[in-house]
């Protein structure tokens, strides 16, 4: 239908619209709106979320999760010895000591009793 008058002689009749057209958006501001800003916002919060993910790992220079990583530590033993009184339970580890002592001095007397 190629009318050019037709909304003049509508309008004479009498007709009245209830809406007007809207115009349409421009194709690429529909395609940047739909396509791309959704795209971008998708990496961006990939990004966000993959950092702070090797944060929570052990930092960016870090290994795949910490493997690789050692959790050993270094202890160095004391220069003093160690006493009955650092011994936990050390009325047993007494008690355990005099019988190897009694032992060593009195090998026969725990033979006679038998293996």
């Amino acid at each position: 239908m190629n009318d050019p008058n037709l909304t003049d002689r509508l309008y004479g009749c009498g007709a009245v619209f209830a809406k007007d057209i809207d115009k349409q958006m421009s194709p690429i501001i529909s395609f940047l709106l739909t396509g791309v800003l959704p795209l971008i916002l998708l990496i961006a919060l990939g990004n966000y979320m993959a950092k702070k993910l090797m944060e929570h790992a052990g930092g960016k220079n870090s290994m795949a999760f910490g493997m690789g990583k050692s959790n050993a530590k270094i202890y160095v033993q004391s220069s003093e010895g160690i006493r009955f009184s650092d011994v936990a339970g050390e009325d047993e580890a007494k008690e355990n000591l005099s019988e190897i002592v009694d032992y060593l001095h009195n090998p026969k007397k725990y033979t006679d009793v038998g293996p």
